[in-house]
């Protein structure tokens, strides 16, 4: 058996203005979990006490500070550290009248803020950018650094009585990265927070990225070549899934989609089709491969929507007067990241976050095949960490999207077979 991978540096509760101190030994579980999907990162920790009677004190809001790592990895400064409070306590027991446990569920101190903050307010001709970060620095005054990226086109709206993150939500789907215009351009942001603080990410962005290190499937790498190459991951086995429902794409409009809007800041209406295979060209992807050919034979819409948009939203930039089109790509777009979905664990490195880019490289069979429609570049979307005292060791668990709707062309293999083998 081997031995634990984990140590816990500290972990403090400040009650009443004093910290109290918990070790290894009062730590019976730890659970740690960051979703590309959700807004902040979250973490519970179950404890346990004797006759200290420290955790019957708490109840909520309490800072909880915490600094965990594996220290079987001694060539990285592989370690979480992160300033939490605790929103909720499940599972408080009293045993024996001398000892207590207790479950603390921790997030950011901003995202209390953010629950307790509602906001009426006018934003007038800013870019979603902009108002990230008039939200985050002067509203929730967050201490957590931003990695931003810009956005070219300008909003106005009133909030109605929103919170922070359901303004950030709103504008999610609305903004245009700065670096795209025309046909090219793709609305679609992420708002997420890592162990490291907050994003505000285009996806055109995100899957344009190099790779920050390399998953091996069935690999021989030796422990000394993994730990001379710090991009390097090896694993045993993966799970991989892919949906290709064919009817509920109909049903949702996923091939071919009639769109009619009513602009209530022109009067006009607008009423117009588009197709998949005509957008999917022009969006930038993370492998480039080849629509199925069911969807271009699928030639008259198979869903009907009517909606209503205010023009007066997008006052300036580029492609301020397709609306309607930005609409239909961005739901596609959101559609196409989530297509295949990879999932594995491991030991060892813990500077893994949502966001990053990874290169897959599965190998298959006793002559270890290199699975070239499995293999290639994927986005982490969510990260899960856990320990326990029965299982012994901290492992990690990463969730991996794909947004490779076919087959890969033959550029797309090249470069999962350039990226691999250099």
């Amino acid at each position: 058996m081997s031995r634990s991978n984990f140590k816990l540096d500290y972990l403090t509760i400040t009650i009443g203005g004093e910290a109290k101190a918990f070790g290894n030994s009062h730590l019976l579980a730890l659970t740690y979990h960051e979703d590309i999907t959700l807004s902040n990162l979250r973490m519970s920790v179950t404890l346990t006490d004797t006759e200290s009677g420290v955790l019957s004190q708490v109840f909520g809001f309490e800072p909880v500070q915490i600094k965990f790592f594996d220290d079987q990895d001694s060539k990285s400064a592989n370690f979480i550290e992160l300033n939490l409070v605790v929103y909720c306590v499940t599972d408080k027991m009293i045993i024996g009248g001398n000892k207590s446990k207790a479950t603390l569920h921790l997030v950011s101190p901003d995202f209390v803020n953010n629950a307790a903050a509602k906001l009426s307010v006018p934003i007038k001709n800013k870019t979603p950018t902009e108002v990230v970060e008039y939200l985050l620095r002067t509203v929730l005054k967050t201490q957590f650094p931003l990695d931003a990226d810009t956005s070219s086109n300008r909003l106005s709206f009133i909030t109605n009585f929103w919170n922070p993150f359901t303004i950030i939500n709103f504008m999610s789907d609305k903004a245009l990265y700065t670096e795209k215009s025309g046909k090219s351009a793709t609305a679609g942001f992420l708002f997420y927070e890592t162990q490291t603080g907050y994003n505000w990410k285009a996806i055109d962005n995100l899957v344009k990225q190099e790779p920050k290190f390399r998953v091996v499937v069935g690999g021989d790498f030796s422990e000394e070549e993994l730990q001379a190459d710090r991009s390097l991951i090896q694993i045993d086995r993966i799970n991989a899934t892919e949906t290709s429902d064919v009817l509920q794409g109909l049903n949702y409009g996923s091939y071919s989609a009639r769109l009619i809007t009513y602009d209530i800041g022109s009067r006009k209406v607008v009423d117009e089709t588009y197709k998949a295979v005509d957008l999917y060209k022009d969006i930038p992807k993370l492998n480039e491969s080849e629509l199925p050919d069911y969807y271009s034979a699928v030639a008259a819409p198979t869903r009907i929507m009517t909606k209503a948009l205010d023009s007066t939203l997008f006052l300036e930039g580029s492609y301020t007067k397709d609306a309607n089109r930005l609409a239909f790509q961005s739901a596609f777009r959101g559609k196409m990241l989530f297509n295949k979905k990879v999932e594995f664990e491991y030991q060892g490195r813990m500077d893994a976050e949502i966001g990053d880019v990874v290169l897959l490289a599965s190998y298959s069979g006793r002559d270890r095949i290199l699975n070239v429609q499995d293999s290639g570049k994927y986005l982490i979307g969510k990260v899960d960490r856990e320990w326990r005292t029965g299982r012994g060791t901290l492992v990690t668990k990463l969730t991996l999207y794909s947004d490779s709707l076919g087959s890969l062309t033959d550029e797309g293999k090249q470069n999962v077979l350039k990226g691999i083998f250099g």
